[in-house]
């Protein structure tokens, strides 16, 4: 018994020591507080660098008083938020992303951002500058490549002014390659 219980305290030593060097190196919230007048969550990492964001963005903390949102607690690793009476938990790393929450409440919060601001149509004045700017509606904007592929096979190389020419260049298609010269004898 006293073997594993020897193990037990060696490996609780080696995950302090590894979380001790992970805050070293990593950044970690060592203070937040809730700010009233803003609205605003205030997150103080190691470094002296600080992070804020809206209240009623985080899941599970819309409707809360102001009461409820000034007893956070951070996690002993330093990379979750707690709220006890409200019973949710952030984490930080995906706060620091613009995550907020579960994928469903990202999708709920992205749908009444919509609904607050939609966007305003476009003109029509600026329909038809797209339109017009599109390399597919307008052939002189369009990639020579594509103005190439209409040219006609065979074409003449350039020669001195002789009677007839001396070779042409045939355009194959080839396995390996997108397009291939070949030339001819005549």
């Amino acid at each position: 018994m006293a073997k594993a219980n020897k193990q037990t305290v060696d490996e609780y030593t080696i995950a302090t020591l590894r979380g001790e060097l992970n805050q070293l190196i990593h950044p970690v919230a060592i203070a937040a507080t809730y700010q009233p007048a803003t609205g605003l969550i205030e997150i103080t990492f190691s470094n002296q660098a600080r992070f804020s964001f809206p209240a009623h963005l985080g899941q599970g903390l819309t409707g809360a008083t102001p009461e409820d949102l000034a007893d956070i607690e951070i996690t002993p690793s330093g990379t979750g938020l707690h709220w006890e009476a409200l019973d949710a938990d952030l984490y930080i790393p995906a706060l620091l992303e613009g995550t907020f929450g579960s994928r469903q409440w990202m999708t709920e919060l992205a749908k009444k951002a919509a609904q607050q601001s939609p966007l305003p149509k476009p003109s029509p004045l600026a329909r038809t500058v797209k339109k017009a700017a599109d390399p597919a509606n307008n052939p002189l904007r369009q990639h020579p490549n594509h103005l190439r592929r209409q040219t006609p096979y065979p074409i003449l190389l350039p020669h001195p002014p002789i009677a007839a020419p001396t070779m042409i260049i045939k355009r194959h298609r080839h396995p390996t390659h997108t397009h291939h010269l070949q030339p001819i004898r005549l």
